[in-house]
């Protein structure tokens, strides 16, 4: 089994039970993205049930087969998806790697926001109206000061479940 890189790279994967629970959650028909696919837990699932399906990890060595490699942040907006679900990377904003953080450009967040809550943000507009996102969130994700902005925006683009 390849290293991970909890620390850096936020990487822990998610079990098989869980991915099938938030897999469930899911009712749009269409693209999918996962936009940190890690081993792939997710992308599998999503291929087989949309071939268009994208899946994005920043590191190769363990990266799926038929996942984008490369920096979800450096994914253009013009794509644009049906569903987005995944277990976003929970990084402290001063572990994030260098190159990462020059694409973090948000004005609702600042060096105390974890790096999930830019993968929220950057996920809502890769949305097609209409879209649904499916995360693994913190409990009190709703009451995070770092994430006030971010809450106040989110209801302004739909509901949140």
């Amino acid at each position: 089994m390849t290293a991970r890189d909890v620390a850096r790279l936020g990487q822990v994967f998610t079990p098989p039970k869980v991915v099938a629970f938030m897999l469930d959650l899911c009712r749009n028909a269409g693209r999918a993205l996962e936009p940190s696919a890690g081993d792939g837990a997710f992308f599998q699932h999503l291929l087989a049930r949309h071939p268009d399906s994208v899946g994005i990890e920043i590191d190769p060595r363990v990266a799926p087969p038929g996942a984008r490699i490369g920096d979800f942040f450096a994914y253009p907006l013009s794509e644009q998806f049906d569903t987005i679900v995944g277990n976003p990377p929970y990084v402290r904003y001063q572990d994030v790697a260098a190159e990462t953080k020059k694409q973090l450009k948000s004005e609702l967040f600042d060096a105390r926001s974890n790096l999930f809550l830019f993968f929220i943000e950057k996920s809502i507009r890769h949305l097609k109206p209409g879209g649904e996102l499916v995360f693994i969130v913190p409990r009190e994700f709703i009451k995070l000061t770092a994430a006030k902005k971010l809450n106040a925006w989110l209801y302004r683009q739909g509901s949140i479940t």
